[in-house]
């Protein structure tokens, strides 16, 4: 289950994300559902955990042909929120949601944000090369290396240009260390077919090769200590 759908299933019932996509710069993604769960599940629900303080996120809900309901992790509070959507439920009775989740990731830092290491792999690959290229060419065009520090991931992998790493796992460059720790409880690169960064690394690989600059040499031997 990725980041949106474990987000969205705290104060939804009846989920269909209908299109998401991550790239290096947002998270986009549009879903359905049929039902808000009970006011007392909802209020026990807490505000997104950023992977960066400066990552921004914002989550609009629009029930029936009410008016929106937006959450922004910059301002609006996440108790006044989820109140917003209890008392708005209450004028409606079996009506579509249409919900909305938009991450905006900051920029210029050294380490970019994942949020799901599958959705970014399957947007990048349904990119055209140029497409692909360019991605990489934002991504380091002030920089030689650049770190991305990925939600759930266990283990670190890496190319001559990028690191993927785990959060917790700083990010080094030039002496200097970028990043913030945090408990992670799963591999979200891992299913019941595909176990461990080894095979994150064996699909990032081919995806990168758009650029010669960032292809792989081998994966890890072994974990990052």
């Amino acid at each position: 289950m990725g980041y949106v759908s474990e987000l969205l299933q705290t104060f939804v019932e009846g989920l269909v994300v209908q299109e998401s996509t991550e790239k290096d710069q947002d998270l986009l993604a549009r879903a359905t559902a049929s039902n808000l769960k009970t006011s007392e599940a909802i209020g026990c629900t807490i505000e997104p955990i950023l992977i960066h303080d400066t990552d921004k996120i914002k989550i609009t809900v629009v029930i029936g042909d009410s008016d929106p309901i937006s959450y922004y992790s910059g301002g609006e509070n996440w108790y006044d929120f989820t109140t917003a959507l209890v008392k708005e439920a209450g004028f409606h009775d079996n009506e579509p949601i249409m919900i909305e989740v938009v991450i905006d990731k900051a920029q210029g830092s050294a380490a970019i944000s994942i949020y799901d290491i599958d959705l970014f792999a399957s947007t990048i690959e349904k990119l055209s090369v140029a497409q692909g290229l360019s991605v990489f060419d934002r991504v380091l065009a002030d920089r030689d290396h650049r770190c991305f520090q990925v939600l759930g991931l266990s283990t670190k992998f890496a190319t001559s240009a990028l690191s993927f790493l785990p959060l917790g796992v700083p990010c080094i460059l030039d002496g200097r260390a970028t990043g913030r720790s945090a408990s992670i409880a799963q591999n979200r690169c891992a299913n019941s077919k595909r176990k461990g960064s080894v095979v994150c690394y064996q699909r990032i690989s081919r995806l990168l090769k758009v650029g010669a600059r960032t292809l792989i040499s081998s994966p890890p031997s072994e974990p990052l200590s």
